[in-house]
């Protein structure tokens, strides 16, 4: 089915995030996406991910253009597809200032240009080609991979949130990831992403949260945590971006709460972005919902993985999900 599974980073544990992977492939949805923020590294666990699967994709979603190498993670893309043929799926990102510059050391600098150079020098790395490359960032001369490079071409999705993303995404990626974007939004979204080629992807990381089992308003007060998380504490961009979007006022009063500490009250302001960023309701509801996304479009359903419980709950979501989706192309 053309629907994936991701993981709320916070707190993600990998041995919740291969049960889960491996119930993914066993419900049959299409591909997992493995975090990376500060908890768990990315490529180590797509290496596991990929052992104990044999089918399901295994995306890194995402890792950022400053903390390694281009050549390194173009290194690493060969070495998971040797474990796993065909299986693997990029997703790069820039990260944010306060993260690259205070927890990795390094000048966040010129975002734009870097990632677009970094995957101009992955490129050629996995294509084991001679990687000569002059650029404002990358400058590199004699570079040639020494194993056996990738067969087929490497997919690559940006993680892009405004148009200025979302056009790089058009112009030089395989599609994007698109994280915290309004459900209402997505066609402006898809109009940027598949300007030049309306074949392009687009990844919509979403949580998740049925009524079937889950308590409804418990649900949507994790998921208003979620909001409220982002728009505050995750630098300017989420907050900007939903701000462009038509949802100024809503985020603006999220910050004013949360910033004089009416933690609870911000919680509420941020109930009305929740069916626009998230999937809350019946079972039924919820798998229309995402059959009627563009074809173009692979909603992704995201879970925490702290735990075992964790795990419990996205098996039981997954499960439940696949069989209303079945049922509706059954008609």
């Amino acid at each position: 089915m053309n629907v994936g599974v991701g993981f709320d980073w916070r707190g993600a544990n990998l041995q919740a995030m291969a049960r889960i992977a491996r119930g993914a492939e066993e419900f049959g949805y299409d591909v997992v996406w493995v975090p990376e923020a500060w908890g768990v590294e990315a490529f180590s666990s797509i290496a596991h991910i990929l052992t104990i699967t044999g089918r399901v994709k295994v995306g890194a979603g995402i890792v950022n253009v400053y903390s390694r190498s281009a050549t390194l993670i173009g290194m690493g893309c060969v070495t998971l597809d040797q474990i796993a043929p065909d299986r693997f799926i990029l997703g790069l990102g820039v990260s944010g200032r306060g993260l690259i510059e205070k927890w990795h050391g390094l000048k966040f600098t010129d975002p734009f240009t870097r990632v677009v150079e970094y995957l101009e020098v992955i490129r050629k790395t996995v294509s084991g080609e001679r990687v000569d490359y002059a650029g404002k960032h990358l400058n590199l001369g004699g570079f040639r991979l020494y194993t056996q490079p990738l067969t087929k071409p490497l997919q690559v999705y940006l993680a892009a949130l405004g148009d200025r993303s979302l056009k790089l995404a058009a112009e030089h990626f395989d599609g994007s990831i698109l994280t915290m974007y309004p459900a209402s939004k997505l066609d402006h979204a898809l109009s940027i992403t598949t300007s030049l080629n309306p074949n392009k992807r687009a990844y919509l990381f979403q949580p998740v949260a049925l009524n079937t089992f889950d308590n409804t308003p418990d649900g949507v007060r994790q998921i208003a945590r979620t909001i409220v998380f982002y728009v505050t504490s995750m630098g300017d961009y989420y907050y900007r971006n939903l701000s462009r979007l038509g949802f100024e006022r809503v985020v603006e009063r999220i910050r004013m709460e949360y910033r004089v500490g009416r933690r609870d009250e911000a919680l509420r302001a941020a109930e009305p972005l929740v069916d626009e960023l998230a999937l809350v309701g019946a079972p039924g509801e919820i798998a229309e919902k995402l059959a009627d996304y563009p074809k173009q479009v692979t909603p992704v359903l995201m879970f925490k993985a702290e735990n075992h419980e964790d795990a419990d709950r996205a098996l039981k979501t997954m499960g439940i999900l696949g069989e209303e989706l079945r049922k509706l192309r059954g008609r």
